[in-house]
């Protein structure tokens, strides 16, 4: 069973693949302010909430730090350069996820809820193999437009007209490990706001 101890309080987790993508919705909550997310995090994390209940917005958000750089920072090897745009997003994508997991591995994500540990998670999807749904996605959502030629027309159409159909919302920024980065940002403000 995966815990952090903070302040001598040792803490039980819950890391199944679910629980950390409901964090990652309820960070892009427009609605929710930075303590609602981190109230809602924590809540959804933590399994002791009564020893939750007792710590103050900074303990939380020292709690959240620990809990996100033992257990959610997972280490995910990058192409040379940074893309601009990013080519997957766990919550916009997880139809093409679960189809893909069903592909490649025989796995139902929907029985793998509260099980599949987080990291788990991570390591299969980046195991993805070619010729599943959500990899062609991602190349077509990496591939660059090439330069117009008077022979390559048909293929620049063909391109933009599936990049614009795969085209992710604008909140969704950079890989899974930078939206759970941009996630512990916003929530770490609260420290210093504490």
């Amino acid at each position: 069973m995966a815990s952090v101890t903070v302040h001598g309080k040792r803490f039980r987790l819950n890391l199944a693949y679910d629980a950390v993508l409901s964090c990652i919705q309820a960070g892009r909550d427009p609605v929710l302010g930075d303590l609602d997310k981190l109230e809602l995090c924590l809540a959804i994390l933590v399994k002791n909430k009564r020893a939750l209940r007792r710590l103050n917005p900074q303990d939380k958000s020292e709690l959240y730090e620990e809990i996100s750089s033992k257990h959610l920072n997972v280490i995910s090897r990058k192409a040379p350069g940074k893309q601009a745009q990013p080519v997957s997003d766990f919550v916009e994508d997880f139809d093409l996820i679960y189809s893909s997991f069903r592909f490649a591995y025989g796995m139902d994500l929907s029985r793998e809820r509260g099980k599949l540990p987080w990291k788990e998670f991570c390591w299969l999807f980046e195991g993805l193999p070619p010729g599943c749904k959500m990899r062609e996605v991602m190349e077509i959502r990496a591939r660059k437009i090439p330069a117009p030629t008077k022979y390559n027309q048909e293929e620049i159409r063909q391109l933009t007209e599936l990049k614009q159909y795969w085209t992710l919302p604008a909140f969704s920024t950079g890989n899974y490990q930078e939206q759970l980065e941009g996630l512990f940002e916003a929530l770490s403000r609260l420290a210093v706001k504490a």
